[in-house]
């Protein structure tokens, strides 16, 4: 596994599209190691730690994970250190170790909607049958904050959770002014319709931009993204957001995109669709 340099201390992978492979990175400490995430398999765990020894990192390590979703996890099996996890995390994987992984139980599990295709296709490719996933109950269980002392670096690992993850937890590298956000600003995909809602993401965008990182590792966004590139991104997301807002309709979106953003039209209409269906969700829980 080819492995790239983000600071003298951070080394990560490339994400995989077609399996879900989610970016792995390691934090370099005096004589030991913080990985984020273990992967979505075995080999992709086993892959990334022998790469980080290939480079000098040191062995004794441990990982967090950011949240629960099978592309984050699955590798922790492997792990050689202790697993770092928020409390929710680790109460759904106590659930997710009874569950069956054969391509018959995927199917069902499609089916009543308690998981999607992307995932059950994406676990078929990084997987093939037969196959065996073992779920890792993590030792170490944090509930808001935990601090890391790396001696090189503090790491800070906070939970915020986000629409996305409930329990998801973001990491931040002192020395290094990287922080590493998973996919906390990502949309709900579990319930249904994919969704998200304006003020809850604009209320996470704010917490996001208040760690006074240079670098923001998003587990799915390649290349990485400097502080200029994610606020940027974070003032587009905001901005349709604040457009179906005010006015609650594909078309006036399309209309503003057109004028305003010409050229992001099909990336401009799908997040203003999620966040369309977060306002109804919204709106009709407050009728309830």
């Amino acid at each position: 596994m080819k492995l790239e340099k983000l600071t003298d201390g951070i080394l990560f992978s490339h994400p995989v599209e077609d399996t879900d492979r989610p970016i792995l990175a390691g934090i370099c400490g005096d004589d030991f190691t913080l990985m984020i995430d273990a992967g979505n398999s075995k080999s992709h765990y086993q892959e990334f730690e022998t790469a980080l020894a290939e480079n000098r990192f040191p062995k004794r390590n441990a990982v967090v994970l950011t949240h629960w979703h099978w592309d984050h996890i699955f590798g922790a099996a492997s792990a050689t250190g202790p697993v770092i996890a928020h409390r929710l995390t680790r109460e759904k994987m106590m659930e997710l170790k009874d569950y069956k992984w054969t391509d018959e139980a995927l199917e069902e599990r499609v089916k009543a909607g308690t998981e999607i295709e992307f995932c059950r296709t994406c676990i078929a490719t990084e997987l093939p049958s037969p196959r065996e996933v073992v779920i890792r109950i993590p030792e170490i269980e944090v509930d808001e904050r935990l601090i890391l002392d790396l001696g090189r670096t503090r790491c800070l690992i906070e939970h915020l959770g986000s629409e996305h993850a409930k329990d998801h937890l973001v990491v931040f590298s002192e020395e290094d002014r990287v922080l590493f956000i998973g996919d906390i600003l990502f949309v709900e995909i579990y319930d249904g319709e994919w969704y998200w809602t304006p003020r809850k993401v604009e209320r996470l965008i704010d917490r996001l931009l208040s760690y006074p990182a240079e670098w923001i590792v998003a587990s799915h966004v390649y290349p990485v993204q400097s502080r200029a590139a994610f606020e940027a991104e974070c003032s587009w997301i905001r901005w349709i957001g604040e457009v179906v807002e005010a006015t609650g309709s594909l078309e006036a979106v399309r209309e503003r995109i057109a004028t305003d953003a010409p050229g992001r039209e099909e990336e401009g209409m799908e997040m203003a669709s999620w966040f369309i269906e977060g306002l109804r969700r919204e709106n009709e829980s407050k009728v309830k």
